[in-house]
């Protein structure tokens, strides 16, 4: 096999992308239809009245979780943001590459970040949002969790411009807790590969900046960690041979699904059964397939034209998918309730949530993501 030679955009990585897109997407709309799946990867996501039927059965089956494990997901955004972000860079020894890229970050999301935020808030104020029902009737504990409190358009603004980004906290749109770690991610991975120095001095940096990250950010610190994991693999092209390369996916497959079942309980006698461990299966395992992805692997199936289209509207799923989900797909499910919920009803469900996403992170895109980018850019020329 050729070894893959990296070229300024590397459109595999927009694919890979939203394929995680979709997958974070995917654990949202199955653990509020059915929390008992997930009792295993996310413990007390479901009420005890939960119907605990054959999906619930299959999505609790070992390993196959690694298609809608939401954490695996997001760590591979990071990965990929470190990869991606440093990768100019790590090419061209361009130290403007850095600075322009770290001014850029705050404006490149605060417009589809607020605009999030504020389809929330709509939902809310018209009452729109039939995901207390929904909740009740699947007894998803996750569900139930959100929009308990009164609507403020000030408080949604604040919310989208500042909270979400900055404190990694919304009410309004709570899957936006990674934005702080995006960006946050963004300016430790930059600041590091431009201070670097190579040999001893840059193993000894490394060590020393991975100490420091596990004490001050405790849980989160994997996620950190995984920015500069990130641009480690610019450094890791390298022809793969088919066997260890199926030994990889068995690996990043094994640890992506990682849960609280016995069959990682050697994992948590080591790093302890913590959130922390969770997150660091989860990162080790999103490491992974960025790095098959970069030395080649399924990178046909994610340069493809659906796949790098996936990619452009990736951000904008992240963004529309939860309002959609609390306020379509639960008016579906709970109008629906007098069926029995079977499989091929909620799948019907599922199409069409899913059609929805997709037609508004388009609009999204175009309207905001796209406008984001080039205000970023004028503004930090």
């Amino acid at each position: 096999m050729q070894s893959y030679k990296a070229s300024t955009k590397d459109e595999a990585a927009d694919g890979l992308r939203g394929v995680a897109s979709l997958s974070v997407f995917l654990c949202h709309f199955l653990i509020s239809f059915y929390p008992l799946g997930f009792d295993k990867i996310y413990p007390n996501s479901a009420f005890d009245y939960a119907n605990d039927g054959i999906i619930s059965k299959i999505l609790r089956l070992p390993l196959l979780s690694v298609f809608w494990n939401g954490t695996l997901a997001v760590s591979i955004f990071f990965v990929l943001s470190g990869y991606v972000l440093t990768k100019s860079f790590y090419e061209t020894n361009e130290s403007s590459i850095l600075k322009s890229r770290i001014a850029k970050r705050y404006f490149r999301f605060c417009i589809p970040v607020l605009m999030s935020v504020l389809l929330s808030w709509v939902i809310i104020e018209s009452g729109a949002g039939y995901w207390k029902d929904a909740a009740q009737i699947s007894g998803s504990k996750w569900l139930g969790s959100f929009w308990n409190f009164e609507p403020s358009l000030i408080y949604a603004l604040k919310d989208g411009l500042f909270d979400s980004i900055f404190l990694g906290h919304s009410i309004y749109t709570p899957t936006l807790w990674t934005m702080r770690i995006e960006i946050i991610g963004s300016f430790i991975v930059l600041s590091y590969v431009g201070l670097i120095n190579k040999g001893i001095a840059e193993v000894i940096f490394l060590i020393i900046s991975s100490l420091f990250i596990c004490v001050i950010a405790s849980d989160s610190a994997p996620y950190y960690l995984a920015f500069i994991a990130g641009f480690y693999i610019n450094k890791c092209r390298m022809e793969i041979s088919g066997s260890v390369k199926i030994i990889i996916i068995l690996i990043s497959i094994y640890l992506g699904s990682y849960d609280h079942t016995n069959n990682y309980s050697w994992i948590r006698s080591l790093f302890g059964d913590s959130i922390f461990t969770r997150n660091l299966m989860s990162v080790v395992s999103g490491f992974l397939i960025v790095f098959l992805m970069a030395n080649g692997v399924m990178r046909t199936f994610f340069e493809s034209k659906p796949m790098k289209y996936l990619g452009r509207i990736s951000f904008s799923i992240y963004l529309v998918h939860f309002p959609i989900i609390l306020s379509l797909s639960s008016f579906l499910y709970v109008k629906s309730h007098f069926i029995d919920k079977t499989p091929l009803l909620i799948f019907g469900i599922f199409i069409i949530t899913l059609v929805a996403v997709i037609f508004f992170a388009h609009i999204f895109m175009k309207l905001f993501d796209e406008s984001s980018t080039k205000l970023a850019s004028i503004l930090m020329k």
